[in-house]
């Protein structure tokens, strides 16, 4: 997950930028097992790895390498690992 925060000086009443903090936070792999099939909007394709919930087992997907979420998972084995119930 990725959070950003600007720190704002307030001179003579305006606000100004200072600068902009950008937190990356990993997910939890509950957050990430539960989310369906985004293979984000852009096209500079890559095969990866996502966990189909209602089959309970990891597929390929061309991923387009950019926004998307986190059900994706550069091997099938680390896919399997970390989503699919025994």
């Amino acid at each position: 997950m990725i959070c950003q925060y600007d720190v704002l000086l307030s001179i003579n009443g305006i606000f100004h930028i200072i600068f902009t903090l950008t937190l990356v936070l990993p997910f939890s792999q509950a957050e990430s097992c539960s989310h369906v099939l985004d293979p984000g909007p852009c096209r500079d394709y890559v095969v990866k790895w996502y966990y189909d919930a209602t089959a309970n087992s990891c597929a390929q997907f061309w991923f387009g390498g950019c926004k998307g979420n986190s059900n994706q998972f550069e091997t099938e084995k680390s896919c399997r690992d970390t989503c699919v119930k025994a």
